[in-house]
């Protein structure tokens, strides 16, 4: 049985490492380790990208039509009802050699993600490999104390935004 720790939007806390997704009836989710980003895929062996290779991050929940972070099927799949649980998410990473896109792909939990906490997550996660310090989303300490500051606050302006993202990255 995982010891489950903090969730924040798609990121969870399990055993003590940071991983994106459903670990527990999920098919694929994403794990933070310290020398890169593995994605788990049931029945398939996995793949580690190094945290040097990825340049960029955007997180995707729901369809891939839509430009949004959350897209309606997105939505619809925290409601109460047939589709709760169903459905994934993708972080799209830019990588570098060889230069591309690579979709890293996740299944979501099955409860409601706020879109406050998906919004701020994405930004932590963007934000942090843009400036090169990827590496720095595998150490679960760094991240824990990250995620406690950026839960401790409630979005309202953009100014204040920066603020909590600012200051949830110097933890």
């Amino acid at each position: 049985m995982s010891e489950r720790g903090m969730r924040y939007g798609p990121l969870e806390q399990v055993d003590g490492r940071w991983v994106m997704g459903d670990t527990q009836t999920g098919d694929a989710w994403l794990e933070f380790r310290t020398d890169g980003l593995y994605q788990h895929v049931r029945g398939w062996e996995g793949q580690l990208i190094p945290w040097p290779r990825i340049m960029g991050a955007n997180i995707k929940i729901g369809g891939s039509l839509s430009r949004a972070r959350v897209t309606p099927t997105g939505l619809l799949c925290g409601l109460p009802g047939p589709w709760r649980g169903h459905g994934g998410g993708r972080l799209d990473l830019t990588l570098r050699n060889p230069y591309g896109p690579y979709p890293a792909r996740f299944e979501r939990h099955p409860s409601w993600y706020r879109l406050v906490e998906v919004d701020l997550a994405c930004m932590l996660v963007s934000e942090t490999m843009e400036a090169g310090e990827g590496s720095r989303l595998g150490d679960p300490e760094w991240l824990s104390r990250a995620v406690g500051v950026l839960a401790t606050r409630r979005r309202r302006r953009p100014r204040e935004i920066r603020r909590v993202l600012a200051a949830a990255r110097q933890v």
